[in-house]
């Protein structure tokens, strides 16, 4: 009990200097602020039907405005927040996912034709292909047989082929694997 004090106390009032606040100018940190406002309503222990309340305290009086204004605010707080992101283009983005998004990753690092000793810069962009190709194939915004050959593009020839050799070789594997596994089992095939 004496930890669930402790953690209260640690909440800060939105006046605070170091307290999460928006202001609506970069949407690009609006799922930041509201992942920091999640977790401090957490620890205050902030009832359900407080938290949208809670939450226009931590902003601007314009955006406080703005928000009490949506259809949602008097409704549940998750659909307050899908709201709220809603009314933020690039926020939505960031939370799904986005094909520009995904080209302008591949031409920032296409800029560079990336060859096979340039570790540092494939995993790079391995990272940023970690975060948002996830999200697009979740959200049915794109499928491996679009998404690999544009990431092949941007490799130099030798690389790109050393790659589309590696990837020939683990599908020959597997397909050895599999028949060797219906062989094992009886398995004729007709």
């Amino acid at each position: 009990m004496a930890e669930e004090a402790s953690d209260v106390e640690r909440v800060p009032e939105a006046y605070d200097r170091n307290a999460p606040s928006f202001d609506g100018a970069k949407s690009s940190d609006l799922l930041q602020f509201l992942e920091h406002m999640d977790r401090m309503m957490e620890l205050a222990g902030t009832p359900d039907d407080q938290k949208n309340v809670f939450i226009v305290r931590y902003t601007t009086r314009r955006v406080s405005a703005q928000w009490k204004s949506l259809h949602s605010y008097n409704e549940g707080y998750e659909v307050f927040k899908k709201e709220i992101i809603k009314n933020y283009p690039s926020a939505q983005e960031d939370d799904l996912g986005s094909v520009r998004r995904l080209e302008e990753i591949l031409k920032e690092y296409e800029l560079e034709e990336i060859h096979f000793k340039d570790y540092e810069d494939v995993m790079g962009l391995i990272r940023e292909l970690n975060v948002e190709v996830p999200k697009l194939k979740a959200h049915g915004l794109i499928t491996d047989r679009e998404v690999v050959p544009m990431i092949l593009e941007i490799f130099s020839r030798t690389f790109r082929d050393h790659i589309l050799l590696k990837i020939d070789n683990i599908r020959d594997n597997e397909v050895g694997e599999d028949e060797t596994a219906q062989e094992d089992e009886g398995y004729k095939p007709s």
